[in-house]
């Protein structure tokens, strides 16, 4: 469960680096964000703060993400694309990420194919609150979750 737990935290990191501008249409998720608690739903996963900075220019993101889950603190950074093509990320994750009309849709594994899942971003008219919905798939099961930040 303990390898569940950290993979989840992973995953909810690099998912949330993955929002951002594609084109005039899209919206744009580049800024400072902070987890609202009070509005979301981890799927049970331990998660005490997280803060994700992200950094755009289509098809590339960069991203920092710091808080802490499972009373440990930790730092992530790295950088994902927009375009299609199959990015891996510091933890072994591979992901392909392309827009549905105004929503950035993440679609990710691991390279043994244990763990699967999507994410589906999405910013409020203001651009003051992004919303991300996932489904994480793995041999300890599925974990849906509700995950709102703010624009700080």
């Amino acid at each position: 469960m303990r390898a569940f737990t950290v993979l989840s935290v992973a995953l909810l990191l690099g998912a949330f680096a993955i929002a951002g501008l594609a084109a005039e249409d899209k919206p744009n998720f580049s800024g400072e964000w902070k987890w609202n608690a009070a509005k979301s739903d981890v799927g049970g996963q331990p998660m005490e703060d997280l803060k994700v900075s992200i950094e755009h220019k289509e098809p590339s993101f960069k991203f920092t993400a710091t808080g802490t889950a499972g009373g440990q603190e930790f730092s992530e950074t790295g950088s994902v694309t927009t375009d299609g093509k199959e990015t891996e990320d510091s933890n072994g994750m591979l992901t392909k990420a392309h827009w549905d009309g105004a929503t950035l849709v993440f679609e990710f594994h691991s390279a043994d194919g244990s763990v699967t899942g999507t994410a589906r971003h999405t910013l409020s008219a203001d651009g003051k609150t992004q919303v991300r919905e996932a489904v994480i798939k793995s041999p300890d099961g599925e974990v849906k979750q509700h995950i709102v930040m703010d624009k700080q």
